[in-house]
């Protein structure tokens, strides 16, 4: 927690640097997610909810270029049919992307780091179970375009690419791939100009 106030004040402070503000927002959407890597081919979309806290730091005069951490609520998992069998896997995070974001004319372009902690899972099985032991932190990145209205409100579409695998231990075979996520969201920064 310290270190998050840390983070807080320190963006605070840099932003007041250039006659900017700090603005809080909030964010929600879809995610349509799957496993990904060596053998996930036949893997299939997983339909989920994020959505969460955001914050917007100016680091230019003009506002064009500006960094943006998020605290999110993220489902995400996959699912497979193979013979006869299917496996379902829902897992849900809290996720802290930090990114990178360009602003031409209300255009957005974001790209950045993103770490994972895993609060809980579920995994479903029709057929022989498989047993897996999940990773509780699941570190990616995330990649973006949207519109953002000077008065607050926007939208978006991000990808989200895993760089660690998502289990510890894999028994029976199974794959052990890394998360993939496409997500379609909605937010607003509170505090914008009108």
């Amino acid at each position: 927690m310290k270190g998050l106030s840390t983070l807080v004040l320190a963006m605070t402070l840099a932003s007041s640097s250039y006659g900017q503000r700090f603005l809080p927002g909030i964010k929600a959407g879809a995610n349509f997610s799957r496993y990904t890597g060596n053998g996930t081919g036949n893997y299939q979309r997983l339909a989920g909810f994020h959505g969460g806290l955001v914050g917007n730091l100016p680091l230019s005069a003009t506002g064009g270029f500006a960094l943006q951490p998020e605290l999110l609520y993220s489902q995400k998992g996959a699912e497979v049919e193979q013979s006869g069998s299917r496996f379902t896997s829902r897992m849900h995070y809290l996720e802290l992307p930090v990114l990178a974001r360009i602003n031409t004319a209300g255009f957005i372009i974001e790209a950045g780091p993103q770490l994972g902690y895993l609060l809980s899972h579920d995994n479903r099985f029709t057929g022989p179970a498989v047993s897996v032991k999940h990773k509780k932190i699941d570190v990616g990145y995330a990649v973006g375009v949207g519109y953002q209205l000077t008065s607050g409100p926007s939208i978006g579409l991000r990808y989200n690419g895993g760089v660690s695998t998502i289990f510890s231990e894999v028994i029976a075979g199974t794959v052990n791939p890394k998360n993939e996520a496409f997500q379609l969201y909605v937010g607003y920064l509170f505090g914008a100009k009108k």
